[in-house]
């Protein structure tokens, strides 16, 4: 592969964590400023001071913001020595999409989505899990059924048990 399509990697990956980074900190500082307006303090500048170190949403505007950073840094790197995206091209696209891989990823994609918000909270942890691993094993390493459904049942009861009990991790 060439070093300039390489490159226009790079812009793509430091436009996606860009605009990632721009995401996660914004979310992350909306939760700050609704912790800060749950709590009972008069002055709300000493409110965000008193809950801006123990918000759950510091760490992901933080994360959000080295994203951020990085992202840019990434991209303007890239572009500086001498990416670009011209390598791009609506034909290899619509290859992309019609390939097997693509559609086997966004498969996985949709069940990652229908396991974070449809699953979890509503059953067991342990079945949203071993639903969830078993479905996306089934799909991307095709052996036998029942070795995968045992290998998943396995994996399941090991993160309930050490994430459920040992580490007392609260699980959904």
């Amino acid at each position: 592969m060439k070093k300039v399509n390489l490159l226009g990697g790079d812009i793509l990956a430091g436009i996606f964590f860009f605009i990632l980074g721009i995401f996660c900190a914004y979310t992350s500082f909306l939760m700050i400023l609704e912790s800060i307006n749950k709590g009972k303090v008069e002055t709300k500048m000493i409110g965000f001071y008193e809950t801006w170190f123990t918000s759950p949403g510091l760490l992901g505007t933080l994360l959000g913001i080295i994203m951020i950073l990085l992202g840019a840094c990434l991209a303007i790197q890239a572009i500086r020595k001498g990416g670009n995206l011209k390598f791009i091209s609506w034909l290899k696209i619509k290859s992309i999409i019609i390939s097997l891989e693509f559609k086997r990823g966004l498969l996985a994609l949709i069940l990652f989505g229908i396991y974070v918000f449809g699953l979890l909270g509503r059953i067991h942890y342990y079945i949203a899990t071993f639903l969830f691993l078993s479905s996306v094993m089934l799909i991307f390493y095709r052996k036998s059924p029942f070795k995968l459904i045992f290998i998943c049942a396995i994996v399941s009861f090991l993160l309930t048990f050490f994430f459920g009990k040992v580490a007392r991790i609260p699980l959904p």
